[in-house]
């Protein structure tokens, strides 16, 4: 087998291995954190358990279900806080749910109908509360909660496109930096200038489309 090729095989290896060790991190540490959520929960300490359950759902990938546990968990928190009238403490935990899926959205959206169901409890609660302005207070309850559902569910979401054109950018230079190690010098370890500088300028042009990526999305 040629050096080349050795170098090659040890690379998709390494990579595979880090797309193992990746998932495996994101799944225990979603795991410690609903553990750690239900340890306060069983403690009677609703809010530090939601503030884990948070933390669960930020470490999100799609398809291990964590994520939709927590959420199952938080929202049964609220509902035992509407129940009780704690109005404002359920809203706030609303709030909090909706926004953890939020913060971990990319070029999609994770748990959409956990939002919406948020977006639906959100607005009934604020259009419940007292009238914060004497115009506020005239429009009738069924339309203040049309208002407040409509604003909560204007799409805010990043660009796909230039998310698209980021992930593209990222994974350019990335490769051009593994192949300007992997083919930047011969077998003696002695520097090949020609494949280098066209690494280096295929690697300058990738990082620059990632960040205009970055700065379109």
């Amino acid at each position: 087998m040629k050096i080349s090729e050795s170098w090659l095989s040890w690379l998709i290896m390494l990579l595979i291995v880090l797309a193992f060790s990746s998932v495996a991190k994101v799944y225990l540490s979603a795991q410690s954190e609903l553990a750690v959520g239900d340890h306060f929960l069983n403690q009677s300490k609703p809010t530090r358990a939601v503030d884990h359950y948070i933390r669960a759902i930020k470490w999100h990938l799609p398809g291990l279900g964590t994520a939709d546990e927590a959420a199952n968990r938080i929202w049964s928190i609220a509902e035992q806080y509407e129940k009780r009238n704690f109005s404002e403490e359920a809203l706030e935990i609303y709030r909090t749910l909706r926004g953890g899926f939020y913060s971990t959205r990319s070029f999609f959206t994770p748990g959409k109908d956990w939002i919406s169901r948020c977006n639906e409890k959100i607005a009934t609660l604020m259009a419940k509360a007292p009238a914060t302005s004497p115009a506020i207070a005239k429009k009738p309850f069924e339309q203040r909660r049309a208002e407040n559902l409509n604003r909560l569910e204007r799409d805010r979401s990043p660009n796909v496109a230039w998310s698209i054109v980021s992930e593209a950018g990222f994974i350019g230079w990335v490769g051009c930096l593994v192949g300007l190690i992997i083919q930047g010098f011969n077998a003696k370890g002695q520097f090949r200038r020609r494949p280098a500088v066209l690494w280096s300028l295929a690697f300058v042009l990738f990082f620059a489309v990632w960040g205009f990526g970055l700065l379109g999305v």
